[in-house]
């Protein structure tokens, strides 16, 4: 199971809102960059691999 790590553009630890700024998914063979409104959809998706 992929351990995921939050991280904000310029933001602090795991502040999630309805921001413009990208977010990334970071996965063990990888980092997925992500727009936070899609947030929701790409972590699913991630969990699933």
């Amino acid at each position: 199971m992929s351990t995921l790590f939050l991280h904000g553009l310029g933001q602090n630890e795991l502040n999630l809102s309805l921001d413009p700024l990208l977010y990334y998914l970071s996965l063990d063979d990888g980092e997925i960059a992500c727009p936070a409104l899609v947030l929701c959809g790409e972590k699913d998706r991630a969990n699933k691999l």
